[in-house]
């Protein structure tokens, strides 16, 4: 298994995903994890180590750009709300279902 920092974008945020891939060469299925509310830590990277080591290309998506931690509760719903708000007023290419 492989694991590292994967920089992507979305319009013009920068984004620092961890991407864990199985052993092997070929196509495989991929999973994309969305992190709880304080952004990438041990406990989601585990998971997509988890993945990988059943097959999967795994992505932990960065929610907030460069890679932000929240420090606490209250900065994570500032966070969130900064997300929110781009998403509605259509800043983002992403979009919620």
């Amino acid at each position: 298994m492989a694991t590292r920092t994967l920089d992507y974008r979305d319009g013009a945020v920068n984004l620092k995903g961890y991407l864990a891939t199985p052993d092997g060469a070929g196509a495989r299925p991929g999973i994309v994890l969305f992190p709880e509310a304080f952004g990438i830590d041990e406990h989601v990277m585990e998971r997509a180590r988890r993945l990988a080591a059943l097959g999967y290309v795994a992505l932990a998506a960065d929610p907030y750009g460069d890679g932000a931690k929240a420090r606490d509760l209250p900065h994570a719903i500032e966070l969130m709300t900064a997300v929110r708000s781009a998403l509605e007023s259509g800043k983002s290419s992403l979009t919620t279902v």
